[in-house]
């Protein structure tokens, strides 16, 4: 189970907290980190990369592509089987490895307090 970070009471899992969701006892904005999101991510490009590898595709692009273009059309294709691997991650994974929920956003670029 996660715990709220305000009030630590337990928080069942949802695929809302990415986006934001509220506490049921608080009230405060709950968010998944965005570290964990991010790893979730590299996880579906390498696991839909390997698999990738694994089933051979490059060689029906390396005969008609050439090495070079043949290499980067199996890459690409790579990304739309990563999120197809990443869809069913972010329904499966929390289950089993529950993110540590944080209060607020954190965010790359800070706008010194103007923006409310």
């Amino acid at each position: 189970m996660m715990q709220c970070p305000s009030c630590e009471s337990n928080v069942t899992f949802q695929k809302e907290l990415f986006r934001g969701a509220h506490c049921e006892v608080c009230g405060s904005m709950l968010f998944v980190p965005a570290t964990y999101s991010r790893v979730l991510v590299a996880i579906a490009i390498i696991t839909a990369e390997a698999l990738l590898w694994a089933g051979n595709i490059r060689k029906l692009f390396y005969p008609a592509l050439g090495v070079q273009f043949g290499f980067l059309a199996s890459l690409f294709l790579g990304f739309p089987v990563a999120f197809l691997i990443l869809t069913a991650m972010v329904r499966t994974i929390p289950h089993f490895i529950p993110p540590r929920l944080v209060g607020r956003q954190t965010r790359t670029v800070t706008t010194l307090g103007l923006i409310p």
